[in-house]
């Protein structure tokens, strides 16, 4: 910047100075002509008064001593004298140059003219001679006389004028070069103090406080950046102080909050426990109830009474209920607690192999089973999946109930999943199993994925369950990185629809062979649990 402010204002003191230098040269040079064609002028007048009525009779004696004493004027360039016919009586001394430039001349032409040659400016005048006025006659014209002046010492002049005053320009330039680069720079020393205190700040570093001499604008704004810089490092400190303050409370929060997740650990691997050993302690009594029920009847049953076969009966299914609970139980356990081992899996041949298994009680119950979309080809753990889509097709056939329009939905769509927050702006592959059939009141869809819950306005609670099925598919779909919902209206059937990550379940992330252990599922598609 400041080179840029030097440079600019050494040409607005050169290019004003030099054009003043210029100018003044055509002045001068105008004005000097000017002058040697008035005093040109003014010697012609006069020489011709001088022979005024000498002309009469030619170029007499007389008339030639009037003229001879130009000819010792070291200036004189040309004489003529012409009779009133513009017949040349006398000249002297002659120019080529001024001849030449007289020939376009008509004779009676009287006037002034300037011509340039190589030895300086040239002031030609012609006039008339007349004769002596008198009282009995006007003057008549006797013949003319051109006179021409070589003006050598005016380009002499001119040219010393012209050094003199590009000489004062180019010192005044010379001059002025120190003289704004000491003014720029002191002007500007505030602007490179800022300009250094800026890369400090830049870098982190609290710059010095910038010196102000000056109220104008410029100090003005370094009085303001000393300001800034005061305040900003004072909340920087303040900051600095706040943030250690936080981290001291993160930390302790941390703490705190790391010492309750053990807790809640432990008391989950407490509860899993305590539900594994109660369903193990359980099973074992249970076994033996059913099996003493069951030699009961095959043994006595002939002798027995019809009440008590009527109740031997009953207990045995209440064992056979409570055994399947406790199944159930300890299957939604071991979701919960062990990692899902995936494997290459076409979920179009799951659900194929689903409608194929329930195919019987959709012929019973007349509903009709769609299948739109091209199911995808998904990385995840196929039992658990299979059991998804078994618990959410079977639900909705049990919950068809008194329909008119009986007809389930699977359907698939790749979309934009954008909430909750969890997965904002993420692939998914969306599931749906969408029915026609009863559908659950509002007050009852916040309870739907809840252990044992089971719906209390939706008339649904005649259908026989035992309340973990759904609990189980929204562990599975978690598991696997995605959620699960319903939307529902009482009387418009139900519609379950659960997401999947793409990132996380495309084959092409998988790059791994299919899992042994679920591998050798495929054939065995009647291991499935009971849907409740």
């Amino acid at each position: 910047m400041r080179q840029r402010l030097v440079m600019w204002s050494v040409m607005a003191v050169v290019v004003p100075t030099f054009t003043c230098a210029v100018a003044m040269n055509f002045i001068a040079l105008d004005g000097m002509s000017r002058s040697h064609l008035r005093s040109t002028e003014q010697l012609t007048r006069v020489t011709a008064g001088a022979l005024s009525g000498r002309l009469a009779d030619g170029f007499s004696h007389d008339a030639r001593q009037v003229v001879d004493w130009l000819r010792e004027d070291p200036r004189v360039a040309l004489i003529e004298v012409t009779d009133a016919t513009g017949k040349v009586l006398y000249r002297p001394v002659g120019d080529p140059d001024v001849a030449i430039s007289l020939e376009d001349l008509p004779i009676d032409a009287v006037g002034s003219r300037s011509i340039n040659n190589a030895t300086g400016s040239i002031a030609i005048h012609r006039t008339s001679v007349q004769t002596p006025r008198t009282q009995d006659a006007l003057p008549t014209v006797e013949g003319y006389l051109t006179l021409a002046l070589n003006d050598h010492d005016a380009a002499d002049a001119l040219l010393t004028i012209n050094l003199l005053q590009f000489g004062a320009a180019l010192l005044v330039c010379l001059l002025m070069v120190p003289i704004t680069a000491f003014v720029v720079a002191k002007w500007t020393a505030p602007l490179r103090s800022l300009r250094q205190s800026l890369a400090l700040l830049v870098r982190g570093q609290r710059p010095q406080p910038i010196k102000v001499t000056t109220q104008d604008d410029l100090g003005q704004l370094c009085e303001a950046f000393n300001v800034m810089v005061a305040s900003l490092f004072e909340a920087q400190t303040q900051l600095s102080q706040v943030n250690e303050r936080l981290e001291q409370l993160v930390k302790q929060r941390t703490a705190e909050v790391r010492h309750a997740n053990d807790k809640l650990e432990a008391e989950a691997q407490d509860k899993s426990e305590f539900l594994r050993a109660v369903s193990h302690d359980l099973n074992a009594p249970l076994r033996n109830i059913s099996g003493m029920t069951q030699m009961l009847l095959v043994k006595y049953k002939a002798e027995l009474s019809e009440d008590a076969v009527n109740k031997l009966e009953r207990i045995d299914a209440n064992v056979k209920h409570q055994t399947e609970l406790i199944s159930d139980l300890l299957e939604l356990s071991r979701l919960r607690t062990k990692e899902p081992k995936p494997a290459v899996m076409e979920v179009g041949e799951v659900v194929s192999r689903i409608v194929d298994n329930l195919a019987f009680d959709l012929e019973k119950s007349d509903i009709e089973l769609d299948v739109k979309g091209e199911m995808p080809t998904i990385y995840a753990e196929k039992n658990r999946m299979r059991q998804v889509f078994q618990n959410l097709i079977d639900n909705a056939i049990k919950y068809m109930m008194d329909a008119t329009e009986r007809r389930i939905t699977v359907s698939v769509e790749r979309k934009r999943d954008y909430e909750p927050d969890a997965f904002r702006g993420v692939d998914v592959w969306e599931f749906a199993v969408v029915d026609t059939g009863r559908g659950i009141a509002e007050e009852d869809l916040d309870k739907v994925f809840r252990v044992f819950s089971r719906s209390t306005k939706s008339g649904t609670h005649v259908v026989a369950g035992r309340g973990v099925g759904l609990a189980s598919v929204k562990t599975i779909v978690e598991t696997h990185g995605g959620r699960i919902w319903v939307e529902s209206t009482l009387g418009q059937g139900a519609a379950f629809r659960f997401t999947l990550p793409v990132d996380r379940v495309s084959p092409e992330l998988a790059d791994a062979p299919a899992n042994p252990e679920t591998a050798a599922d495929t054939a065995d598609a009647d291991a499935l649990p009971e849907a409740a």
